[in-house]
């Protein structure tokens, strides 16, 4: 009996403290000023958020699978992430604008995020911001709308080593859009 409390406490106290519930209020309010800016009618399909000690059991386990060797380092460079997927059904009203991609980008500069990438054409949007904390990036907040989809991350953790890897690892083959 005893036995079965001390495992009933442990998986409790994975859940709980992972941080695999829900999404936090900021994400949930830029959330809803990508709905309300974006055309067309999403629904939410998953939304969860992901915290340091889920990520570490995740980071252990990939240490034992075939996985390249540098994921495992990847994920240890993370300590939280949000994620939302929202479908749109009702794609034929899906018109991407500078306009809203504009305020959106506002609104998180006003957070202190700066984007890096903004990219708009008639089928997409897709911008991503960071903030910097010492000349450190510590998030990455990222919206991806397209007419099937939309898409939100929140990236928290030391995201500098964790680009760095990537780089390293899988070299830098950057190609430039035109637009």
């Amino acid at each position: 009996m005893k036995t079965i409390k001390t495992i009933v406490l442990v998986i409790a106290a994975a859940i709980l403290l992972s941080g695999c519930i829900a999404v936090d209020g900021y994400f949930k309010n830029m959330r809803n000023k990508v709905l309300s800016n974006v055309e067309g009618e999403f629904h939410k399909e998953i939304e969860f958020s992901v915290g340091a000690a889920a990520i570490t059991l995740s980071s252990m386990a990939i240490h034992f699978s075939d996985a390249p060797e540098f994921t495992d380092d990847m994920l240890r460079k993370i300590t939280r992430v949000q994620i939302g997927v929202y479908k749109n059904y009702d794609w034929s009203n899906f018109k991407p604008n500078m306009k809203s991609l504009k305020l959106l980008s506002d609104d998180l500069r006003d957070d202190g995020y700066e984007y890096i990438v903004r990219s708009i054409n008639r089928d997409e949007v897709v911008l991503v911001c960071v903030k910097n904390d010492e000349d450190k990036i510590r998030e990455m907040f990222v919206v991806a709308a397209s007419k099937d989809d939309l898409v939100m991350t929140q990236i928290f953790g030391n995201l500098n080593e964790l680009m760095e890897i990537a780089i390293r690892e899988q070299g830098l083959d950057v190609q430039v859009a035109a637009n």
